[in-house]
């Protein structure tokens, strides 16, 4: 018989395990603004992220989403099943990312006619090197993440973006040019895959790869393309849109803006991280009623999270820019502050877009996303020409909303579930009572960081208790969830 509170535990720490992976992840793509503004320009800045948006949107296609059919068809599988659909799925990926780097490679001079790709004429080599790396490595993270060994998958994510930024820091210290930063970010990324397939052998030990198990893994995953897609345009496409009308000091600035303001998502994305495969196990056992018990503690501890920081939002961008671009944020103030309450409401819409996926709504949730996208789309396009960045700040809030309304009602017609209202009212006082004390002690543009948060942890978790958004039960899930629980 399955022990409730065995399970409990388990999703607790890999929770935790995949908060110190994701925070590092994110942290990892903040502490590069100032470094590479420092050393070089906002405009170079604004060059890297038009790169990193390019290369985001070929991997889905480089690798037909195969990292999906991996997690989807592999887990709980026999070994010699499992062994050779991985087998064959990491050597397709290897053979379709190297043809696909290949073509870049050989059509880099054609494309650097037009001005808005000169940059991957200058980078072409180093670029078609990340193509294969980064695929690679995704597919060894989605058989971390497959297969629940989340100490594994933090760990290769954590070595990853501690090892690029401490690797870029060093080059750009010594005034090397940003190609060479590319070139280092493959060759982590290179190291790190031959490490995770180690691993893998040893877990697995050799075998052949059963090809013949490709065509239903495509099946699958190939439809999925068109989703990662519509999500790359629209988080991507903005940037380039930018780009062109307003050119790559204005996309620095912008990234920069979004990824500080993506953090808010990233708060609670180690519990999404972990409940996309804890509710497809659910659902595959016909457990709906633990489904709608996920999904509700979910919406609650993502609110204890992410009210707090909502809140503090106003109060730390003038010193946080000051410490990415080293100079006052200017109109970027007001744009971190619309972009983070995006993004806040943005991190409570993906586990009801999880939800869709694992019961089987890939139609709806293609119409969604498809929607959106276009949408984004369309109103970059319109409102960047005419009033500026702030376009692009209106046309991602207008569309973060937009998803989370639909896919949680797309959700709930799956699997009912119950949105813990009172639990996220009295949340948000007590978020808004630290605020205000914060405000109170140190002004409403403090000129340090690291005081206002240590002191708004404290006042936060004496409010969360005191008006009973933390209760006993809360704090007895916590101690079993980290096993310490008696």
């Amino acid at each position: 018989m399955n022990d409730p509170s065995a399970s409990q535990k388990r999703f607790g720490r890999d929770v935790l395990i995949a908060a110190a992976a994701n925070l590092v992840r994110s942290m990892r793509n903040l502490i590069l603004v100032p470094i590479i503004t420092g050393h070089l320009s906002l405009a170079h800045y604004g060059e890297w992220e038009l790169l990193a948006a390019a290369i985001a949107l070929l991997v889905p296609w480089i690798t037909f989403s195969l990292n999906s059919a991996l997690i989807r068809f592999l887990p709980g599988l026999d070994g010699e099943t499992v062994r050779g659909g991985l087998y064959a799925i990491f050597l397709f990926v290897f053979a379709s990312s190297g043809v696909a780097a290949l073509a870049m490679w050989l059509a880099a001079d054609f494309l650097s006619r037009f001005a808005e790709l000169a940059p991957l004429k200058r980078n072409a080599s180093a670029i078609a090197l990340l193509l294969v790396s980064t695929s690679l490595l995704g597919v060894a993270l989605a058989y971390f993440r497959a297969f629940r060994q989340m100490l594994s998958h933090s760990l290769l994510g954590l070595a990853q973006h501690f090892g690029e930024v401490l690797l870029i820091a060093y080059l750009l210290q010594r005034s090397c040019p940003l190609h060479e930063a590319l070139w280092a970010l493959g060759g982590i990324r290179v190291m790190l895959t031959a490490i995770s397939l180690g691993r893998i052998f040893s877990n697995h030990g050799f075998g052949r790869p059963h090809f013949a198990a490709l065509p239903g893994y495509l099946s699958y995953s190939i439809p999925l393309i068109p989703n990662s897609l519509f999500y790359r345009l629209y988080d991507q496409a903005d940037r380039l849109i930018i780009y062109a009308f307003l050119g790559p000091a204005a996309v620095g600035g912008y990234a920069a803006a979004y990824t500080a303001a993506s953090l808010f998502t990233t708060l609670a994305s180690p519990i999404h991280t972990v409940l996309l495969p804890a509710i497809s196990a659910q659902w595959n056992q016909g457990r709906h009623d633990k489904i709608s018990l996920y999904m509700a503690q979910t919406i609650r501890f993502s609110a204890i999270i992410v009210f707090p920081a909502l809140a503090c939002t106003a109060l730390v961008a003038e010193p946080l820019f000051s410490l990415l671009l080293h100079q006052s944020p200017g109109p970027l103030y007001w744009h971190y502050l619309l972009l983070s309450l995006g993004f806040a409401v943005f991190g409570f819409g993906i586990p009801c877009g999880d939800l869709m996926a694992t019961t089987g709504q890939a139609q709806q949730l293609f119409r969604l996303n498809g929607t959106l996208a276009a949408t984004n789309l369309i109103l970059n396009l319109v409102l960047v020409p005419v009033i500026g960045v702030i376009g692009a700040v209106i046309a991602t809030l207008g569309c973060q909303f937009a998803y989370v309304l639909g896919a949680s009602a797309n959700a709930r017609r799956a699997v009912p579930y119950a949105i813990p209202w009172g639990a996220l009212a009295r949340t948000a006082i007590a978020a808004t009572g630290m605020a205000l004390c914060l405000a109170w002690l140190f002004g409403t543009q403090p000129h340090t960081l690291i005081p206002p948060i240590l002191t708004g942890i404290a006042v936060y978790t004496v409010l969360l208790l005191a008006c009973g958004a933390l209760t006993r039960r809360d704090l007895d899930f916590f101690a079993s969830a980290l096993g310490l629980g008696r």
